[in-house]
C-alpha cells in the first residue's frame, strides 16, 4: 500500500469519523448549506469545512434527510466550501427493487458551498469530490479551482452538466422526459446494475470507483494498489465502459423502469466508454516572467497538457498567445495599470485550467531599478570577481559601482540581470551596492557585497623540497590567485630573496634554490594581486 494512498483514505475516512472541532469561521452571518442525498431518506449528513488543500479542516454539524432525500443545515460564520458525507438512511436500490442502506465505511460525498444554493450528493459526485481534493493537493491550484475542473471533468466522461447541482430524475417513479436529468438518473441506475452484477452494493461500487478515478485511469488501480470493493472482489479495468454497458442495459431490460425511455432517448449512455480522466494543463515553469506596464513582453511557459489550443490570461486579463504545443507556449502580456506580480493562468482543452500563483511579475519603466538578487554577495579583496545583480529596469545602459567604484558591466539579460566585475577593494569589508539605469535612475544596496581576506590563515606543507632551481606545486583548496607571502618552515631562499611568491587558484608554485633538502611548510601571512 503506497503513502499516497494512505494518505487518501484518512483524508477521506476522518470526513466521517473525525469529532467536531471547536471553533468559527468569520463573523456573525448565518449560512447554509443545503442540498439532496438523491433519493435516500433518514441519512445521516455530515458537513465539513474544506481547506484550499481539499482537505477536511472541521466539522460544521450533522443533520438527517427528509423521506426525499432533502438537508438543511445552518452553518453560522461560514462561507466557503464545504464537502457532505452521507450515510445510513434508506433507499430503494434500482436494479433489485429491494430496500437498501448506505455503510458508514463507504459513505457518498458531495461538494457544496455554504450560500444555500441547492446541491446533490450522488455515487457521481463522490467521483467528483474525490477528483476535486487530488486536484487540489497541486501547487497553484485552489479548491474552487480544483471543483471547477472536477465539474468538467465530469461532464466530459458522464455527459452530465453540474453534476452537483443536478437533481437526478427517478426513472423508477414513473414517466420522465429525455434529458440531463433523466441521462444523469439512467447513470446512477447504472451503478445500482453494475453492482448487482457483482454481487456488491451500490455504494459499494460508488466508494470503490471514487477511489479508482483519483489518479487519472480507471484501470482499477489507486495509484499502484489494486481496488478490492470486497475482499475478493476487485473492481478490475475499463470501469467507465462497464458502467456505460450497465446503464443502458438497465433502460432497455430492467423492470423497474417505468420512465418510459430507453437507451434510444439517451443517446450519451453510449458515449461514456473513456478509460482516462483528462489531467489538464501543468505549468513547470515560466521563463522571462516580467512584463512593463503597457505589456508586450513575451512570456515563455513551460508544462504540459497545454492541448490544441490553449488560453493564456495574466490577473484575468486575456493574453495573445503567439505559438503553442502541448509542452510549450509563448504568449505576450497584456496591459496592466499597477506594478506588483499577478496570477498567470492557463485553460486548455475542455475548459480545464491551470494557475501559476503570482506568476508574472509588472514593473514602472519610469521607476528606479528593483534588485532581487546579488549572486555571488562576497569575493575576495583583490576584485575580479563576476557578479549577478537580477531584478527589473536593467537596461543595457546600466553601471555598477562598489562603494563608489566604478564596476565593470560585461553584459547582462537585460532588463532582468546584468554582471559586473567587482573591483580591487582597499580593505575587506562589507560595502554598498548602487545601481543606475541608462535613464539615470539608481537603488543604493546597503552593505550587500563583502570583500573577504579569506586565504589568509591558511596553512599548506610539503616534503622533499630540494635542488639548484625546483619548482613544487601545493593543492591546498581555497586559493584565490595573486602574490603571497609566507613565514617559517621554509629553509631554502626563494630566487627573488623577498620570501614571497606566487599562486593561483587552488595551486601555489615556490621555486628555490639550494642543494639541501629542505620541508616546505608555513602559514599565509597576506597576499596583493598583481
Amino acid at each position: 500500500m503506497t503513502r499516497r494512498y494512505v494518505a487518501w483514505v484518512v483524508c477521506c475516512l476522518m470526513i466521517a469519523t473525525l469529532v467536531a472541532c471547536s471553533g468559527g469561521s468569520g463573523g456573525g452571518s448565518v449560512s447554509r448549506v443545503d442540498g439532496q442525498v438523491s433519493r435516500v431518506s433518514g441519512a445521516t449528513v455530515d458537513v465539513w469545512a474544506v481547506g484550499d488543500n481539499g482537505a477536511p479542516q472541521r466539522k460544521l454539524g450533522t443533520t438527517t434527510s427528509d423521506a426525499n432525500g432533502g438537508f438543511s443545515l445552518s452553518v453560522p460564520g461560514y462561507t466557503g466550501w464545504t464537502i457532505v458525507c452521507a450515510w445510513g438512511g434508506s433507499y430503494v436500490d434500482e436494479a433489485t427493487g429491494s430496500p437498501a442502506s448506505i455503510p458508514q465505511a463507504t459513505p457518498l460525498m458531495g461538494v457544496a458551498l455554504a450560500d444555500g444554493t441547492p446541491h446533490v450528493v450522488t455515487p457521481v459526485t463522490s467521483m467528483l469530490t474525490c477528483i476535486a481534493q487530488e486536484r487540489a493537493r497541486d501547487p497553484g491550484v485552489s479548491f474552487r479551482d480544483a471543483v471547477e475542473n472536477a465539474v468538467r471533468m465530469v461532464l466530459f466522461l458522464f455527459g452530465i452538466p453540474d453534476a452537483h447541482f443536478v437533481l437526478p430524475a427517478d426513472l423508477t417513479a414513473g414517466p420522465a422526459s429525455a434529458g440531463p436529468a433523466a441521462h444523469y438518473g439512467a447513470v446512477i441506475s447504472g451503478y445500482s446494475e453494475l453492482a448487482f452484477g457483482l454481487n456488491v452494493s451500490g455504494a459499494e461500487l460508488s466508494y470503490a470507483a471514487a477511489r479508482d478515478s483519483k489518479d487519472g485511469n480507471f484501470d482499477g488501480l489507486e495509484f499502484q494498489d489494486p481496488i478490492e470493493i470486497r475482499p475478493s472482489v476487485s473492481l478490475g479495468t475499463a470501469f467507465l465502459a462497464r458502467l456505460g454497458n450497465s446503464a443502458t442495459a438497465w433502460m432497455d431490460l430492467n423492470p423497474n423502469n417505468a420512465s418510459g425511455l430507453d437507451s434510444s432517448d439517451l443517446p450519451g449512455l453510449a458515449s461514456i466508454v473513456a478509460d482516462m480522466i483528462p489531467k489538464g494543463p501543468r505549468i513547470q515553469a515560466v521563463w522571462s516572467g516580467h512584463s512593463p506596464l503597457g505589456g508586450g513582453s513575451e512570456l515563455d511557459i513551460r508544462g504540459w497538457g497545454f492541448g490544441l489550443s490553449p488560453q493564456v490570461f495574466v490577473n484575468d486579463i486575456p493574453a495573445t498567445v503567439l505559438s503553442s504545443d502541448d509542452g510549450r507556449i509563448t504568449a505576450e502580456t497584456p496591459a496592466l495599470s499597477a506594478a506588483g506580480n499577478y496570477d498567470l493562468k492557463v485553460t486548455a482543452d475542455l475548459g480545464l485550467s491551470y494557475i501559476s500563483r503570482l506568476g508574472v511579475r509588472y514593473y514602472d519603466e519610469d521607476a528606479a531599478p528593483a534588485v532581487d538578487g546579488v549572486e555571488p554577495a562576497e569575493g575576495p579583496r583583490c576584485g575580479g570577481t563576476p557578479v549577478k545583480i537580477s531584478g527589473l529596469r536593467l537596461d543595457a545602459g546600466t553601471k555598477v559601482f562598489f562603494g563608489g567604484t566604478p564596476a565593470l558591466v560585461t553584459g547582462g539579460t537585460f532588463p532582468y540581470d546584468v554582471t559586473a566585475i567587482a573591483p580591487k577593494a582597499s580593505a575587506a569589508g562589507a560595502t554598498d551596492l548602487r545601481i543606475e539605469n541608462g535613464a539615470g535612475l539608481s537603488l543604493t544596496l546597503s552593505g550587500r557585497y563583502t570583500y573577504k581576506d579569506k586565504d589568509v590563515g591558511r596553512t599548506f606543507d610539503q616534503t622533499s623540497f630540494s635542488g639548484q632551481t625546483y619548482t613544487t606545486i601545493f593543492t591546498k583548496p581555497g586559493f584565490d590567485g595573486g602574490e603571497f607571502r609566507i613565514s617559517g618552515g621554509l629553509v631554502e631562499t626563494m630566487l627573488d630573496g623577498t620570501g614571497q611568491g606566487t599562486f593561483t587558484r587552488d595551486e601555489m608554485t615556490i621555486t628555490a634554490a639550494g642543494t639541501s633538502t629542505s620541508s616546505a611548510s608555513g602559514t599565509i601571512r597576506s597576499r596583493t594581486r598583481k
